[in-house]
C-alpha cells in the first residue's frame, strides 16, 4: 500500500468519498496530472508543478490553490472560510464543483504560463 492509498483509507467514509469525488473531478479535467503526497496531503501536479492540494478534516475539506487563486476568486469564495492560500469547504455542504472547475482552469493556465 502506498502513501496515497494509506491517506484515503485512514479517512472516515463520508470524507473519503468527498476527497475521491474531488480527485476524480480534477483528473477528468487534467487527465495527465500526477497524484502524489506533498506536505502530508494529496496533491495533483502538472508539468511537475503543484496544481492543487486538498485534504480531509473533521468539519471541512481543505482546498489549497495558493494565494493568487484566493485573491482572484475572492468574490466567489466569500461564503467560505479562507486564509492566504486555503479554502475550507464545510463537510455538511455539497462540493462546489463549479468553483473547483474555475480554480483548476485558472491554476492550469497559471502553470502553463510559468
Amino acid at each position: 500500500m502506498n502513501e496515497l492509498e494509506r491517506y484515503y483509507i485512514n479517512q472516515p467514509e463520508e470524507i473519503k468519498a468527498k476527497l475521491i469525488s474531488i480527485r476524480n473531478f480534477i483528473l477528468e479535467m487534467e487527465p495527465n496530472a500526477n497524484e502524489v503526497i506533498r506536505y502530508g496531503i494529496p496533491t495533483l501536479k502538472i508539468s511537475n508543478k503543484n496544481l492543487i492540494h486538498y485534504a480531509g478534516f473533521k468539519n471541512h475539506i481543505g482546498f489549497y490553490p495558493g494565494a493568487e487563486a484566493i485573491n482572484v476568486f475572492k468574490e466567489h469564495i466569500q461564503n467560505y472560510k479562507t486564509s492566504k492560500g486555503t479554502i475550507q469547504f464545510p463537510n455538511e455542504n455539497p462540493i462546489p464543483f463549479d468553483l473547483i472547475k474555475k480554480i483548476i482552469e485558472f491554476r492550469s493556465k497559471q502553470i502553463e504560463l510559468e
